[in-house]
């Protein structure tokens, strides 16, 4: 019988590193009645986890850098700039974040869709495509911040303060005015991913044509 392949390898050293630095931190919000904090880690450490194990099952397609890239930016965007307060520190923290997800999720949809599809699309409606799916993703992660704020009495579409953003109007609700800022953010950034992808596509066209 052959030597049952083990399903904790190399690549799995950068998951475990940020499940148990989150984990530790976490244990410390606990410990000193910061629940909501630990609350925020125990969410980042379950989706670090499905999300390595569901790629190491079915995502083989994602590169592995893109793949440490894209689990860097949850354990960042969901626990770590909270419990650093890094969206009052950088008043750029979140158009950064947010423009950063749209391009992140623009790449991976590339590598993960279906060959059959892949043949079969043109050009422009690839790119259409990613472009729906990027501004679905920002309106989903707005649906999640608000269920948060709903469920747990958090602040994540900012409420009850007024921070700056690009478009900003002192009579509308600083919630609504966030919710758009993050939803145009996280679109530009799939537009960007989209610009990426194309001309990516090209330079792999012209190599294989210099090839023959």
């Amino acid at each position: 019988m052959g030597k049952e392949k083990s399903f904790f390898g190399v690549r799995d050293i950068f998951p475990l590193i940020l499940v148990v630095s989150t984990a530790g931190s976490a244990v410390l919000d606990l410990l000193a009645g910061a629940g909501m904090f630990a609350l925020i880690g125990l969410i980042s450490i379950l989706m670090i986890a499905t999300i390595t194990i569901v790629w190491k099952k079915w995502g083989q397609r994602i590169p592995a850098l893109l793949f440490y890239v894209f689990l860097l930016f949850i354990s960042i965007s969901v626990y770590w700039s909270n419990r650093l307060d890094l969206y009052k520190v950088f008043f750029f923290h979140d158009i950064i974040l947010h423009f950063l997800s749209g391009i992140i999720i623009t790449l991976i949809a590339v590598n993960i869709l279906p060959k059959h599809l892949e043949n079969e699309l043109k050009m422009r409606e690839k790119i259409i495509f990613l472009l729906i799916l990027s501004v679905a993703a920002a309106g989903f992660w707005e649906i999640i911040e608000f269920l948060t704020d709903f469920f747990f009495h958090a602040d994540v579409q900012r409420n009850t303060s007024r921070e700056w953003e690009i478009f900003y109007s002192e009579i509308q609700n600083p919630g609504i005015v966030d919710t758009m800022n993050d939803m145009i953010n996280g679109s530009v950034g799939g537009i960007i991913g989209c610009i990426i992808f194309y001309f990516e596509e090209k330079r792999k066209k012209k190599t294989a044509q210099n090839r023959k």
